[in-house]
C-alpha cells in the first residue's frame, strides 16, 4: 500500500481461502487518518483510525484452525501469511466448527473475529495495548476462553444464538492478566449460556464485586456481562472480601470462595469501578 487507506481482501469469490498456496506478504505502508472503528465494553469505547485493512475471507469453506499473531495467519494448506502496518484486521472463519487462536494483536489496532453457525472454540491469549477486539460467534455452542488482554485495551465477546461458554482467567486460573475492559454476552439460546470467572488460583487479597452487568475486582478493568443463565466466580485462595449485590444470570449464580478466610456483604458498595 502507499499512503492511502488500503484494502487487502484475501478469498476466492467462494470466499475460501484454499487458493492461496504461495507465500503472501502485506505491507499496509501509511494511512490517511479519516474512518474509524469503535468497540464497546460496558462503559468505555475505543475508538481507532480504521486505516490499513486486511480480511481473511475464508467465511465459503468448511472450518478448521486458525492461528493469528499480530503480523501472520495461519491455518492448514496455506503457507503463512505475514502482514505489518495494518490498521484493522478481520478474519472470517469457515462453515463448520472452528479453531481459532489468537496469540496476540498490535498496539492501537482493532481486529474482528466472526465465526460461522456452528460451533467454534475461541481463544485469546493476548492483545495489544490499547487495541480493540471484537469476537463474535454468531450461531451454534460456541466456546470462548479469555486469558489476557493488553493495558487500556477493549475486548467483546458475543455468543449470539446457541448455548454458550465463556472462561475468563489465564492457564494458572489468575485474572491478573486481564488489563483491559471486557464485556461477555451470552445472546438468545435453547438451554443456558455460561460465565465462569477463574480466579481459584490468585493467592492475593482480593476485593470482588458481583452486580446484575458488572463484575468488578479491586485493581482490575471492569468485566460487563449479559444474557447469562449461569455465572460463576471462582475466587483465590486469599483473604478475600465480597460484595453481591445482584447477579445477573437468570438461572443460578454461583460464588465458590476459596480456603483463605473470607467477607461477604449481601447489601454493601460495590468496589470503585475501574
Amino acid at each position: 500500500g502507499g499512503a492511502g487507506n488500503d484494502l487487502f481482501s484475501l478469498g476466492n469469490t467462494a470466499n475460501s481461502l484454499a487458493g492461496l498456496l504461495g507465500a503472501i506478504g502485506i505491507n499496509g505502508g501509511a494511512n490517511a487518518g479519516g474512518p474509524t472503528n469503535t468497540v464497546t465494553a460496558g462503559d468505555r469505547s475505543n475508538t481507532l483510525l480504521a486505516g490499513d485493512r486486511v480480511e481473511f475471507r475464508d467465511q465459503g469453506n468448511v472450518g478448521t484452525f486458525y492461528t493469528l499473531t499480530p503480523t501472520t495467519l495461519s491455518r492448514p494448506g496455506l503457507s503463512q501469511i505475514v502482514f505489518q502496518t495494518v490498521e484493522t484486521v478481520t478474519l472470517r472463519t469457515g462453515l463448520t466448527g472452528s479453531v481459532v487462536t489468537v496469540n496476540g494483536t498490535s498496539d492501537s489496532t482493532t481486529t474482528y473475529v466472526e465465526n460461522g453457525n456452528a460451533d467454534d472454540v475461541v481463544t485469546v491469549n493476548g492483545t495489544g495495548a490499547s487495541s480493540s477486539l471484537q469476537v463474535n460467534a454468531n450461531g451454534g455452542n460456541d466456546q470462548m476462553f479469555l486469558r489476557a488482554t493488553g493495558m487500556g485495551s477493549v475486548t467483546s465477546l458475543s455468543g449470539n444464538d446457541g448455548n454458550d461458554s465463556f472462561f475468563l482467567g489465564n492457564l494458572a486460573n489468575s485474572l491478573d492478566d486481564l488489563r483491559g475492559t471486557v464485556s461477555v454476552a451470552g445472546g438468545p439460546n435453547t438451554g443456558e449460556d455460561f460465565l465462569f470467572l477463574n480466579d481459584q488460583g490468585d493467592a492475593t487479597a482480593n476485593t470482588y464485586g458481583v452486580n446484575a452487568a458488572v463484575f468488578t475486582r479491586a485493581g482490575s478493568p471492569n468485566v460487563f456481562y449479559s444474557g447469562m443463565e449461569r455465572f460463576t466466580l471462582n475466587g483465590g485462595t486469599g483473604a478475600n472480601t465480597y460484595f453481591v449485590n445482584a447477579t445477573g444470570a437468570t438461572d443460578r449464580s454461583t460464588i465458590q470462595a476459596g480456603p483463605g478466610p473470607g467477607l461477604f456483604s449481601g447489601n454493601g458498595p460495590r468496589p470503585p469501578a475501574n
